[in-house]
């Protein structure tokens, strides 16, 4: 239970990825003006949802490659994240849009467990690069940066970016949010793996991601012990992100399943 805003990404392989873009709940590609959905204890919700479609499908046609890593500043707040020592982290999971010089999206992509995004076959011209992640946002009032594909296939044209907090201007209901990491043990685990937790009252969820960005496990706790447990032993061998989401807190930690 909780109040949630929800993000649609086409899935799948196929010849329509390129021509549908991602959108929030409410129909907009803009988090900060995304539609609240108060979840109780109902089973189902009508959410309204606009198929957004690709400014050129055909951006992909040529031989150049644009690529960076997004980063959360510290002192921001981040769904999900990796704690590095100092500096900035690199965030996982978020959405990263492709548009032309005039700010029209033409495709998308999302960063990997590094914070790393590509695009692949890019043709020459200028565009810009648009991240989307709940609660942050580019320095200022930058809402993309700029990068030139200059057509040549044995260069890669840098676009990295550093994003902070941020709170919705339109609806003024998206907490800052305490982001912090939680600790998780045993870690390599074969079945099950307990958190330790900070908050001591009401529910959370927590999610497990893989390192493709797809929620493979989750399940809502009680928050009011000092710990929770959970049984992974389901999952398939790899690295998880996990996060849990409580309220305004949100905690993070790698999971490795053997």
């Amino acid at each position: 239970m909780g109040s949630y805003i929800i993000l649609a990404i086409p899935s799948g392989i196929s010849s329509y990825v390129n021509n549908f873009l991602p959108t929030y709940s409410g129909g907009t590609q803009d988090w900060n003006n995304a539609q609240i959905v108060s979840v109780t204890s109902t089973l189902s919700y009508n959410i309204s949802l606009t198929s957004f479609t690709s400014a050129d499908v055909n951006w992909n046609t040529g031989t150049d490659t644009i690529a960076g890593t997004v980063y959360t500043n510290q002192a921001g707040s981040a769904i999900a994240r990796i704690q590095t020592v100092g500096g900035d982290a690199p965030t996982p999971y978020v959405t990263v849009y492709l548009t032309d010089k005039d700010g029209n999206k033409i495709a998308y992509t999302q960063t990997d467990a590094n914070g790393r995004y590509t695009f692949a076959n890019v043709e020459a011209g200028k565009y810009n690069i648009a991240p989307q992640l709940p609660g942050t946002g580019l320095p200022g009032t930058a809402t993309s940066i700029p990068v030139v594909s200059d057509g040549d296939p044995s260069t890669v044209e840098d676009a990295s970016m550093t994003l902070q907090e941020r709170t919705s201007t339109t609806t003024g209901i998206i907490p800052s949010a305490k982001s912090a990491i939680l600790s998780a043990y045993p870690n390599p685990t074969k079945s099950t793996v307990t958190l330790n937790l900070t908050t001591s009252s009401g529910s959370g969820v927590v999610k497990l991601f893989n390192e493709s960005g797809i929620v493979k496990f989750q399940q809502e706790v009680d928050l009011s012990g000092s710990s929770v447990t959970l049984n992974i032993e389901s999952l398939p061998a790899g690295m998880y992100m996990l996060q849990l989401i409580a309220q305004d807190e949100v905690y993070s930690s790698k999971v490795v399943k053997y």
